[in-house]
């Protein structure tokens, strides 16, 4: 009260603390923990993206090195032929 002493000046105590963040805590959603664990899985995820991405361009490249490097497609009876020698 400006009156008698001015604004508040909050709560000092740890006690006080905590009994601030109780009262003003609604659903929970942004806790540390919560917040903790919402890091830990977009960083889970970023990292399988970034393997998939990894894999993808290997075999990218290797089916590319693949489907180059191969001759013409022969009949099907010199393709075997060919195999067998």
């Amino acid at each position: 009260c400006s009156l008698h002493g001015g604004l508040s000046t909050g709560a000092k105590t740890t006690d006080g603390l905590k009994k601030i963040s109780g009262a003003n805590l609604k659903h929970g959603k942004y806790t540390k923990d919560k917040l903790e664990a919402q890091h830990h899985a977009a960083e889970v995820g970023r990292r399988v993206l970034a393997e998939l991405k990894r894999i993808e361009q290997y075999l990218t490249t290797l089916s590319f090195y693949f489907f180059n490097d191969l001759p013409p497609t022969p009949d099907k009876g010199e393709f075997v032929i060919s195999v067998i020698n």
